[in-house]
């Protein structure tokens, strides 16, 4: 009898050093077992298509500084691999081109690359692709000599170039963020409409009509001055998520 006292002595003690032992490293004893077809699932969608708007070009154009335009389409696949296409306007006119003359460019373009994207977090994210580009455009230059003397007449000639076309390679960094509206609701639809985001390019040429003329091809809608081959450019987009 007194044996079996003992015994149950003993394993109430065991039983509360486990307790208590369990207790100090935070585990839960008692477990809850939920169903695997309880388990909610979050799925990734297919297919979200969405529209891009590279606001930064229209506000150098509204500035004066030059006249651009372009807008996109894009398809991101389960939230992590995109397509995308891009078309634009543009009309060039650098300054110092030709010395004691003037050069022009005007001509539309498009692109089509796709690459992937992962998240940062909820509101960031971040990519990698390449693209290739497409411009046909025609360009204009001209120069001029004017007599100091007045003795002989001033004189000008200009030139005209139409039906040119221009290729390329681009290599993308993206970086997005989304655009809070509504932020006393957090699951709000009106915080997934928009995003603004950033485009990093690095522009390899890879063909234009090269011209035999005394002046070549200097800039390309959609891909800017041939002579700084390869160019880096920011592009400043604003994203419209429509479903």
């Amino acid at each position: 009898m007194k044996r079996l006292l003992l015994l149950i002595f003993n394993l109430i003690l065991f039983s509360g050093v486990l307790q208590a032992q369990s207790d100090s490293l935070g585990i839960v004893s008692d477990t809850t077992f939920v169903p695997e077809d309880e388990v909610e699932v979050v799925k990734k969608r297919f297919v979200s298509p969405s529209f891009t708007f590279d606001y930064g070009k229209t506000a150098m154009s509204l500035a004066g500084f030059e006249d651009k335009i372009e807008m996109g389409l894009s398809f991101l696949f389960y939230e992590q691999f995109y397509m995308t296409g891009e078309y634009g306007h543009a009309d060039l006119s650098p300054e110092n081109a030709i010395e004691n003359g003037y050069y022009r460019s005007n001509g539309t373009y498009f692109r089509v690359g796709g690459g992937y994207l992962t998240n940062l977090d909820q509101l960031n994210k971040i990519g990698l692709g390449a693209a290739y580009g497409v411009s046909s455009f025609s360009d204009v230059w001209g120069y001029y000599v004017n007599s100091k003397t007045g003795v002989q007449s001033d004189f000008s000639e200009e030139y005209e170039r139409p039906n040119l076309d221009a290729r390329w390679v681009e290599i993308l960094i993206t970086s997005e963020s989304r655009i809070r509206l509504k932020k006393s609701e957090p699951e709000s639809k009106l915080n997934k409409l928009f995003s603004v985001g950033m485009f990093l390019r690095l522009r390899l040429l890879s063909y234009y009509d090269q011209q035999d003329t005394a002046v070549d091809v200097y800039a390309i809608p959609g891909y800017g001055k041939v002579i700084n081959d390869p160019v880096p450019a920011i592009n400043l987009y604003l994203r419209f998520h429509p479903f």
